[in-house]
Parts: C-alpha cells; sequence; structure tokens
C-alpha cells in the first residue's frame, strides 16, 4: 500500500506484501539496540526491557508471517543433525582440558557439571540462537543475502561487548552457528549445542569469561 501526501510516498508494510527493504532493516537495527539496552542495564531493572523485546520480536513476526520452517523450528531434519554431537563433544573436551591446566576446572566434573544456574543457561543459549538466526539472520537474507553471515556473526559479537575473549569466541561462534543454520535449518540442534558448549565455558573456565555487559565491568570492577 502506497499513501501519498503531496509529494511525499509512505509506503506501508502490509502483512499481504513482502515488506520493504526499509522496514527489515529497521527491524534489525530497533533489535540489536534492544539487546545493547538489555545488556547495559541493570539486571533488577532488566525485566521491562525484556518484556518489551519479546513484544518486538513476537509482533514483527506475526506481522512478516515468518514460517516455522523458515525460523528453523521443524524437527524433520533432526537426524541430520545428529552429526554436530561428535564436534560439540570435541570442543567440550578441550574446554574441559584447558580448564585442568589452567587450574579451573572441577575434580570431578561430571557430579559438577550443569548445576542449576548452568542448565539455566541451556534455555538461554536456545533463545539466543532464536533471536540471531531465526530472527536476525532470517531478515538479513533478504537485504544482503551475500553478507548475511558475516554480518549476523558481527551482531551477536557486538551484543557481547566489552569482553574481548567473549568477544572473540563469539564472532567465530556467531559465522559458525549462521553457516549451519544456513544449509541446515534446524533451531533445537543449533540451540542446544551452543547451550552445552556454553554450560561448558561457565563451568571450566573463569566467570569473567561469559559475562558480558554491565555484568563484565562489575566484575573487573569486583563489585559482582
Amino acid at each position: 500500500m502506497t499513501i501519498k501526501i503531496e509529494h511525499l510516498e509512505l509506503h506501508i508494510p502490509w502483512p499481504n506484501n513482502s515488506p520493504p527493504v526499509w522496514w527489515t532493516w529497521t527491524e534489525i537495527v530497533v533489535t540489536s539496540v534492544l539487546v545493547q539496552i538489555g545488556l547495559w542495564t541493570h539486571r533488577n531493572s532488566r525485566g521491562r526491557i525484556i518484556l518489551l523485546g519479546a513484544a518486538w520480536l513476537i509482533l514483527t513476526t506475526l506481522w512478516d508471517k515468518t514460517s516455522l520452517t523458515e525460523m528453523g523450528l521443524r524437527f524433520k531434519n533432526s537426524k541430520g543433525s545428529l552429526w554436530m554431537s561428535e564436534p560439540v563433544l570435541i570442543i567440550i573436551s578441550l574446554i574441559w582440558l584447558t580448564g585442568v591446566f589452567t587450574g579451573n576446572a572441577n575434580d570431578t566434573p561430571g557430579s559438577e557439571f550443569f548445576p542449576a544456574n548452568k542448565n539455566s543457561y541451556i534455555f538461554s543459549a536456545f533463545l539466543q540462537q532464536l533471536l540471531m538466526q531465526s530472527y536476525v539472520f532470517v531478515r538479513l537474507q533478504k537485504v544482503c543475502p551475500r553478507k548475511a553471515e558475516r554480518v549476523v556473526a558481527l551482531i551477536f559479537c557486538a551484543s557481547h561487548l566489552p569482553n574481548p575473549a567473549l568477544m572473540f569466541i563469539t564472532l567465530a561462534a556467531g559465522w559458525m552457528s549462521a553457516y549451519i543454520f544456513n544449509r541446515q535449518r534446524n533451531l533445537y540442534a543449533l540451540g542446544l549445542a551452543h547451550g552445552l558448549i556454553g554450560a561448558a565455558i561457565a563451568t571450566f573456565w573463569p566467570r569473567w569469561v561469559i559475562r558480558a555487559g554491565i555484568g563484565f565491568i562489575n566484575i573487573i570492577l569486583g563489585s559482582s
């Protein structure tokens, strides 16, 4: 639909048509800004930002009529995702070994792995992949398909400012996740892999490695 006001033309994205490029970029930018606001908001005040972000994501997804298949929310190709189990186990083993050599790993990792706070990270990791792949990456494919994997990796990296170690990890992991998602759309497998690796880092490496935003600053300053 096009509304003409004198010499001004305003194109409004209606659900029956494909959203225009400016609207898709708006969705990506607003989402990235909300992530940054949440990143630098104190935990006690973060609830409103989360609710606002959730409402934005749900409403815009319904408005754009993004299909569940496009978002990777399907089980049909689950068997094809089993290949991920081997590299995930290798990465977790390497994380544990580095923790052992640096003195950060538990003596009995089997009994200490995934305490309550680590289990919550599994769910958090799934939400991160839902946000980055099912929402941001899907839209980037419409406006810059050739660069979508690299751009979403940069956005994912920026969402872990200002922790240099975590930014390096998430830049590589963000690109790899987008690469896999682009070729095999199964968000469940990708979210689980992210969660297991992230929980291993949180268990066997120093806690500052897994922190970002104001949480990282608080640890550096010794206030949390």
